[in-house]
Parts: structure tokens; C-alpha cells; sequence
């Protein structure tokens, strides 16, 4: 078995779904399974040998600074798969490699799969009401012309469901890559860097700061207790459009001596920056699995969390953490302020719940589903179904040139 991603980010890009590829290759290359990747080029970056790099325009977008639209690819990317003998195709966005990816197993006649990884319509510079139901068409065409599906939470399924996506759909985590993340003694020079105090009490986020993430609903959350506890601090990494408008906010709410933006991290800097906190702040409604919230708890950092379906999986009310609204959030930043002693028992609970979710064998159950669908549809191309999906007509005939038998 030879696998082909196709997949619009990837390292060294920092975000859930270049982490999920970069996790998936790295698990099933560990397991004997050879993987080659084609993912738009950006420029200043070397590619090994398995990675095609797609020409394609970068967009210097403030939201995805690593962003780039490939163009005219198909027949570059079909080749390059078939060189390299790639028996099934994984593909991971929904709009920008989606529909490629079925033309290209369709040219190549192999399986091709897809995990949906983004709530795309729930982004706000996209929430309008006729381009929300065009999204919302485009992902149930593209979506029912695929072999398989993997929902990567159960969030995820129903709201593929309730789009009307007929594919089999299977509800298969990414696979984590947590492995080094690992909770450190308080770092005192980066603490001494950043402006931090011994004995400050400090609550940390870390994501990409753009508005889908709702960084804002951590400040609205803390500010009572920001306000009434001179020695607590608020820690936002990241970079991101938000972070002027944040910055302005702070300043509005009279915070400024109290809140910290620290800017592009790496997540080799994580260890050390999470050593400064004792709670970790979790706001976004725009996440199936989230990839930083995972990653707090294998740092052992309790969360207090926005009540939302995708937090359910790892998230045990006052055993790792607290879910609930904006005001149940402060009642908890103050009650975990009042009680530093629940922290200990709160943190190993939460290292505990991720190193739990890491040992699920996820690789291997990624691997069981790619020989079932190629089963599958080595079984359905020597028995044949008359019909065929309009729109896969379409993509054979029209686009890619192939001409039913």
C-alpha cells in the first residue's frame, strides 16, 4: 500500500490540519507504509523527495500567512502519484484539493478518501446566509463523490448528516502527535522575558488569533478576575489578524499591564511557555477535535473551556477542567485563583486524559480503513454498478477526459 496526500498546508505551516497530516505520515511511515505528499509550493522552502510541490500563488493572508492557491495541477499531481505507484489518495480540504482529488483517483482508478477537518461556513469573514448555503451545497457534492469519510469527531458526523452526505462516513480521530509534549519545571528566564512576576497567577492561550478562534471570549472571561487580583496574568500566543483589534480591546478594558501577547510561536516552544501557567483558556465554537487544546492537557494544564460539542472528548467537569458559559468561565478562572491546591490533582488528571487518547492505536485503525475501502472498491470495479453519480460523470467526461467504458 502506497498512500497520496493531497493536502493544502503543511509543515512547517502551523494549524490542526497540517498537524493531523503531519501526525498521519509520521504514524503510518512508522508502521512500514510509504506516504507522498503534493501540497502547494511556497516559495523559500526545500522539499524532500516524497513532497511535489504544486505551483500555486500565494495570498499573504493575514489569517493563514502560509496560505497558497494551487492552480492547473491536476495532471502534474496525477503523474507524480503514479510514478510513485500510489495505490489510495487521502485528501484533507474540502474546497482547495477536494474535487481535484476525486479527478485524480479517477485518472488514476484508485480509492480516494477524505477527513473533513474544517467547519468552513462557521468562519465569520464567510458567514453570510447565500454563501453559507453555496458552501454548504459544494460540501455535500464534493463530499458524495468520495470513496469513504473519516469524521474526526462525532460533531463532525452529524453535521455532515444533516448536510445530506450519503458516503460512508467512519468517526476516526486524527492521529496525535503529543508525544513531546511533556509538562516542565517553571522556565524563570522566560518568565523574567515576558514580564512576569513569582508569584503571578497566569492563565494561558495559544492558537492562530484569528476571529474564528474568539480569543476575545478568554478577555471578556478573565476580566473580573483579571480586574479584582492585581498578580494574575493572561498569556495569548499566536499570531494572527485579531491581535491589533485584541491589543486595542486590552487597552479599552484597562488591562495592558495585565495581559500578555507573545507573538508567533513554535510548538517546540510550548514546553517552556505553558511552564509559566496554571490554566490553560479554551474560546473557539469552530473546532471538531482541537489541536491546542490537546496539546494543553498533555502539558498538564487544566482548561476552563466554551461549552461546545468538540471539547466533550476530553474535557471531565472538575476532573480535568470546567466547560460552561462566559460567566461560568470567570466563576471557575476565580474558584481555581481562590484554590490553587485543586491545580496538582487537575493537571495529572489532564495529562492522564491526553496520554489516554494518544494510545488508542489510531495509526493502525487509519490503516484497518484504507484496505477496507480498497477492498471495497476493488470489488465494486469487478461488479460494476450501472449508475453513476452525475457529478462523477461529469468529472470523468468533462474535466478530466476519461470516457466511460
Amino acid at each position: 500500500m502506497i498512500v497520496g496526500i493531497l493536502t493544502n498546508t503543511y509543515p512547517p505551516d502551523l494549524n490542526g490540519v497540517c498537524a493531523a497530516v503531519k501526525n498521519l505520515k509520521s504514524g503510518l511511515e512508522d508502521c512500514g507504509i510509504r506516504v507522498v505528499v503534493a501540497t502547494p509550493k511556497i516559495e523559500g522552502r526545500i522539499y524532500s523527495s516524497e513532497v511535489f510541490p504544486i505551483r500555486a500563488i500565494a495570498t499573504n493572508d493575514d489569517v493563514s500567512p502560509d496560505l497558497a492557491i494551487p492552480y492547473f495541477y491536476i495532471n502534474q499531481v496525477t503523474e507524480f502519484f503514479r510514478r510513485e505507484g500510489v495505490t489510495i489518495i487521502h485528501t484533507h480540504d474540502t474546497m482547495i484539493g477536494g474535487p481535484e482529488g476525486i479527478a485524480i483517483a479517477a485518472k488514476l482508478n484508485v480509492p480516494c478518501i477524505h477527513t473533513f477537518h474544517t467547519f468552513i461556513e462557521q468562519y465569520p469573514y464567510l458567514n453570510l446566509p447565500l454563501r453559507n448555503q453555496a458552501i454548504r451545497k459544494m460540501i455535500r457534492i464534493f463530499l458524495n463523490n468520495y470513496n469513504h469519510i473519516t469524521a474526526p469527531s462525532i460533531k463532525v458526523y452529524k453535521y455532515l448528516s444533516g448536510l445530506g452526505v450519503r458516503t460512508h462516513m467512519t468517526n476516526l480521530v486524527n492521529v496525535t502527535g503529543c508525544n513531546d509534549l511533556e509538562p516542565m519545571k517553571y522556565d524563570v528566564e522566560l518568565g523574567k522575558i515576558i514580564g512576569l512576576n513569582a508569584d503571578d497567577f497566569v492563565f494561558l492561550t495559544f492558537c492562530r488569533v484569528a476571529k474564528e478562534k474568539s480569543v476575545e471570549v478568554g478577555l471578556i472571561a478573565l476580566l473580573p478576575v483579571l480586574k479584582k487580583h492585581p498578580n494574575t496574568k493572561y498569556i495569548i500566543a499566536g499570531q494572527g489578524p485579531e491581535v491589533e483589534n485584541l491589543q486595542t480591546l486590552v487597552t479599552y478594558l484597562g488591562i495592558n499591564s495585565q495581559v500578555i501577547f507573545t507573538g508567533k510561536y513554535e510548538l517546540n516552544d510550548l514546553n517552556a511557555l505553558s511552564s509559566l501557567a496554571s490554566v490553560f483558556i479554551f474560546t473557539s465554537h469552530t473546532e471538531n477535535l482541537p489541536t491546542n487544546l490537546l496539546e494543553a492537557m498533555s502539558l498538564g494544564l487544566p482548561v476552563i473551556s466554551v461549552d461546545d460539542e468538540a471539547v466533550r472528548y476530553l474535557l471531565k467537569p472538575e476532573e480535568n477542567g470546567y466547560v460552561g458559559s462566559v460567566d461560568q468561565m470567570t466563576q471557575y478562572a476565580e474558584y481555581l485563583y481562590q484554590n490553587p491546591d485543586r491545580i496538582p490533582e487537575l493537571s495529572a488528571n489532564a495529562r492522564q486524559t491526553a496520554v489516554d487518547f494518544q494510545n488508542q492505536n489510531i495509526t493502525q485503525k487509519y490503516i484497518d480503513l484504507y484496505i477496507r475501502v480498497a477492498d471495497e472498491f476493488a470489488y465494486k470495479q469487478e461488479n460494476p454498478d450501472k449508475k453513476i453519480n452525475r457529478f462523477y460523470k461529469f468529472w470523468r467526461e468533462t474535466v478530466i477526459g476519461l470516457k466511460r467504458k
